[in-house]
């Protein structure tokens, strides 16, 4: 009873406990907004903004693992880990498979993914976006018929491409800074 009394139960997922409902409004809403009844490329744009802000955070911070214990440190919970890249493919995949050779909604992808590099402070993280940025110019390449837009795309999938490389090299200096002054791996970025 005591237990029950500190939980809160419904029927529907809510914002406030379930961070992936949230993405996964978004996301509806800017596959509706790229749909061709609807074809409003601004409402998706605005949809990737927000994801991407939502991203930014996630990539720059320690994500909690999947144990939870109490004061003491005795185990009291076994949960699923939360995982960027789950959330960046949440955010990110039916987007890009609805642009339908939009080149404004590949570019935004683009300059989002970008953004996020620039604080991805894990590996496998950093791999993750890579991996995205790669979808999306594929994506394009496929569906954008503008020569032009195709290059600029091109242009932006590059300048991902540097974004995570320098990040990862921010990583190893500090990485090998640490280890310099006696701080240890233990104490590396990542």
């Amino acid at each position: 009873d005591r237990l029950s009394a500190t939980c809160v139960s419904g029927d529907q997922r809510t914002a406030v406990q379930d961070f992936e409902f949230v993405v996964c409004q978004l996301v509806e809403v800017a596959v509706r907004a790229l749909s061709p009844g609807i074809n409003d490329p601004f409402t998706a744009l605005a949809c990737i903004d927000r994801l991407g802000s939502a991203l930014y955070r996630l990539a720059s911070r320690d994500l909690p693992g999947d144990r939870r214990t109490d004061d003491e440190g005795a185990l009291r919970l076994v949960m699923p880990a939360f995982s960027f890249e789950e959330t960046l493919h949440t955010a990110l995949t039916q987007i890009r498979q609805n642009a339908r050779g939009s080149s404004a909604v590949h570019a935004r992808l683009l300059e989002t993914i970008e953004s996020v590099a620039v604080v991805a402070r894990r590996p496998e993280d950093r791999d993750a976006l890579r991996r995205h940025a790669d979808r999306v110019l594929r994506a394009a390449q496929g569906e954008v018929v503008e020569t032009d837009d195709r290059r600029w795309l091109q242009r932006l999938h590059a300048q991902v491409l540097v974004g995570l490389h320098r990040r990862a090299t921010d990583d190893k200096s500090e990485a090998s800074a640490d280890a310099g002054n006696g701080r240890g791996a233990e104490h590396a970025p990542g």
